[in-house]
This record gives structure tokens, C-alpha cells and sequence, in this order.
């Protein structure tokens, strides 16, 4: 993924595009392009036999890793 975006890309969008359940008050990110997104979950099935739910699956972690990572970048740096 990170050849595909940068970093500051992966922490302003989402997989979906859409209103997170768990923080309903906060605005959507845009989504990512989803050609792409389906790209990956087909070479993730073909090289690793799994299904495209878990391959989005570990996106959306990844996601969410990069997310936290770069907050807790903000915080340090402010200090």
C-alpha cells in the first residue's frame, strides 16, 4: 500500500468512504480509489488463497496502524 499512497493519504482516508459507526458526530474521509483497493484484495486472494473480506481487513488495520502512528507523531512534536 505504501507504494501506492503516502502516508499522509492513508491517514486521510478510508477504505469505504463512509461515517464510521463508532464516531457518528465525526465527518467521513474520502475513500480511497477503489480500482485500486479492488486490485489489491484480488492479488492479495490469488497469492495468499484467503477471501477479499480479509484482505480488507488488513487494510483497514493497516489503516488504522498508520493512523495512530502519525498521532502520536503530532503529540511528541508538540512538546
Amino acid at each position: 500500500m505504501g507504494m501506492l499512497w503516502t502516508r499522509e493519504i492513508l491517514c486521510t482516508h478510508s477504505i469505504t468512504g463512509r461515517v464510521s459507526n463508532a464516531f457518528k458526530e465525526k465527518e467521513a474521509k474520502p475513500q480511497l480509489d477503489k480500482e485500486k483497493v479492488q486490485s489489491i484484495c484480488e492479488y492479495g486472494c490469488k497469492k495468499f488463497g484467503c477471501k477479499a473480506e480479509d484482505v480488507r481487513k488488513v487494510i483497514i488495520a493497516r489503516i488504522n496502524n498508520i493512523y495512530k502512528a502519525e498521532k502520536v507523531k503530532e503529540k511528541t512534536s508538540q512538546r
